[in-house]
């Protein structure tokens, strides 16, 4: 199913898509997480929430695995703001508000990335990488870039 531990892999990039936007579904994708071989890597989460969700609740969640997290906001009305999220966005991790930058941030950050969040957000970066694959734009930014 599309958004559902959906992997993308350009060259060195891996990009997981999953679009838990509930406490239970990010527990699910953090159980299942820790069975894959990314676990052992140092993978960044790209994520972003609706306003009506327990975000707070997902990012503590989410910042006991990743210890890289790019926070952004989600291209619908609903989607979470700077404002609530800068109050409890983790320690060390950075806002984007711009999703092709917080990706684009993410790529630099990692090889391994998991968005997850909302299914807005997944929804967008998977329309993003799926043209960027008809496009034939294979190179990621990366650190050694």
């Amino acid at each position: 199913m599309p958004g559902r531990f959906e992997i993308f892999q350009f060259g060195t990039k891996t990009i997981v898509l999953d679009g838990a936007h509930n406490p239970q579904a990010v527990e699910n994708l953090l159980v299942f997480w820790q069975k894959t071989p990314y676990a052992r890597q140092s993978a960044c989460v790209l994520c972003g929430f609706m306003q009506d969700k327990d975000y707070p609740g997902m990012l503590t969640q989410l910042s006991g695995c990743f210890k890289k997290g790019i926070v952004t906001v989600p291209s619908a009305q609903r989607g979470a703001g700077e404002k609530e999220l800068r109050s409890v966005l983790p320690a060390a991790w950075t806002f984007e508000p711009e999703i092709k930058k917080a990706f684009t941030t993410a790529c630099l950050t990692s090889d391994v990335i998991c968005c997850t969040g909302s299914f807005y957000l997944v929804g967008a970066v998977r329309a993003y990488l799926i043209w960027l694959r008809a496009e034939k734009h294979f190179h990621f930014p990366s650190k050694n870039s």
